[in-house]
């Protein structure tokens, strides 16, 4: 499991190591974020490191790998609102937890509540509630 095997990795880095690895990814690759480094070449990241012997290609790769990862969680987030528990409903009922799988249901919106019954509910309730804080305030 490339996850597991980056975190020992680094895990097993010294902390001074960690802080000049995010100084090259920052000055020197100009990665800011988790979207950048997703977008990244592993083999011209490589080059970068050079200077660390205890990096591999396969290391590089990995953090791409967890990049890509976490930024589809990110985008899926902002296309929800930042509503995480929709995120684990369309994830856990729908099998849809990425922008793909999400599009795949635009032409049937109507199974995707099928499949989500408590998807609607869920934000019907958060509808209410932003509805009576606003009326309160």
């Amino acid at each position: 499991n490339k996850s597991k095997d980056m975190k020992e990795t680094v895990t097993l880095l010294e902390q001074k190591n960690v802080n000049n690895l995010v100084s090259i990814l920052v000055e020197k690759c100009h990665i800011h974020n988790w979207r950048e480094l997703a977008n990244s070449d592993a083999s011209q990241l490589f080059l970068q490191f050079s200077s660390f012997k205890s990096l591999s290609i396969e290391m590089i790769d990995a953090w791409t790998d967890i990049a890509q990862q976490r930024s589809l969680e990110e985008i899926m987030l902002e296309i929800l609102d930042k509503k995480e528990s929709t995120l684990d409903l369309l994830r856990n009922k729908a099998h849809a937890g990425t922008p793909k799988d999400l599009a795949l249901w635009k032409s049937i919106p109507s199974m995707l509540l099928e499949q989500v019954p408590s998807l609607f509910e869920t934000e019907q309730l958060q509808l209410q509630q932003e509805t009576t804080i606003k009326d309160g305030i």
